[in-house]
C-alpha cells in the first residue's frame, strides 16, 4: 500500500475517532481513488467508516 492508501485509512480513522470531518470534500477525494485497484479496498473501508461514524 502506498501513501494514498494510508491516507484513506487515516481519513476513515478520523471519522471514527472524532466523528466529524469535511464530509463532502473527503468523500469526493476518496471516490476519485476508487479506480486504483491497489487501494480500492482501503478506500471503500474509509468510505464505510465515514458513512457510519460521521
Amino acid at each position: 500500500m502506498n501513501i494514498a492508501g494510508v491516507s484513506a485509512t487515516c481519513l476513515g480513522h478520523i471519522a471514527r475517532i472524532h466523528r466529524k470531518l469535511e464530509k463532502e470534500k473527503v468523500i469526493a477525494a476518496l471516490r476519485m481513488k476508487l479506480d486504483r485497484s491497489e487501494i480500492a479496498g482501503v478506500v471503500e473501508d474509509a468510505l464505510d467508516d465515514i458513512s457510519t461514524f460521521s
